[in-house]
């Protein structure tokens, strides 16, 4: 009997991975490094489990293509990143009036446990509470409450499952797995894009300035992305054939197609300022077009303007 669909899949990424490596460090040839924490795993990691296929976009929020990391990083990482972009988009759909949210709702002198739904349309369209986890007789002065007209608001506590920093690194995370899956290992290995990488990945409380800055909607493109991620390259405006300085990332979201860009280094940028560098390109493209030097999907026509709010 032959390998499973999935080990198949894992170790022609492995076989790919390795003769990437191998071409810039000969000297590692027949091995590979976990992209994200560059941890170097030989062909029994795939025996042993410590070499996984990762979501490039994860699949909670339409993800479909893989890379290969390590098993840890995966873990990690979807604990930490992933889990809540999906829980951020969720959210950012009940809020469209597609699903829910789960509530604490003050009503009637009660505060009981709901799931808080927003119906989109036209003006009028009720909200829509559904009361769980109350006691009957909670229910009963509720119901008597509103039957009467004696309700004259309510308070609700939404509760949104997501940290916007963490949402916002887990798109930085996606944009640099989709960088090493079209650059290789040239760009995971490169000093700047691996100060970049260690510095922001534990997404402490004082990075949330930067990360923010790196990480934005993009407004709705006309005729759609083709692939669910696009590198942009950007260069400098007075030197626009010279390599490029950064490039944007835009990943496409879920089914209804929600975009969002990352904004990383590339792997020319030495790590001296990298963030300082990074913090004025992001400025420059969301104010006004900055001088991109664009591979553009085939029918597309211009370059995603960002939303910065």
């Amino acid at each position: 009997m032959g390998p499973s669909v999935g080990r198949k899949s894992l170790e022609q990424l492995f076989d790919r991975f390795t003769e990437d490596l191998g071409s810039i460090r000969p000297e590692e040839s027949g091995t590979v490094r976990c992209p994200l924490c560059l941890i170097q795993f030989d062909k029994s990691g795939l025996i042993s489990g410590d070499l996984t296929e990762e979501h490039i976009i994860p699949g909670a929020v339409g993800g479909r293509k893989k890379t290969l990391s390590c098993k840890y990083c995966n873990n990690t990482h979807g604990s930490q990143m992933d889990s809540h972009l999906a829980q951020g988009m969720k959210a950012l759909r009940a809020f469209e009036g597609f699903g829910s949210l789960d509530s604490f709702v003050e009503i009637a002198g009660h505060k009981v446990r709901a799931d808080f739904a927003i119906r989109s349309g036209e003006k009028g369209d009720p909200l829509t509470i559904r009361i769980r986890g109350a006691s009957p007789s909670a229910i009963e002065e509720i119901k008597s409450a509103l039957s009467g007209n004696q309700v004259r608001g309510l308070k609700a506590n939404m509760h949104l499952g997501y940290a916007d920093g963490r949402f916002r690194l887990a798109l930085i995370h996606a944009a640099y797995l989709t960088l090493f899956e079209v650059l290789g290992y040239r760009y995971v290995l490169s000093e700047g894009v691996r100060h970049f990488w260690t510095t922001l990945s534990p997404g402490s409380d004082d990075q949330y300035t930067t990360i923010k800055a790196l990480t934005a909607s993009i407004s709705p493109l006309s005729p759609e992305l083709p692939t669910p991620t696009c590198v942009f390259p950007i260069t400098a405006k007075e030197f626009p054939s010279s390599p490029p300085l950064a490039y944007l990332v835009v990943l496409k979201l879920t089914t209804k197609p929600r975009y969002y860009g990352a904004i990383l280094p590339s792997e020319h940028v030495a790590k001296d300022n990298i963030f300082e560098m990074l913090r004025v390109v992001s400025a420059e493209l969301a104010a006004a077009p900055l001088h991109v030097a664009v591979r553009m999907p085939t029918g597309a026509t211009s370059s995603p303007g960002l939303q910065t709010s």
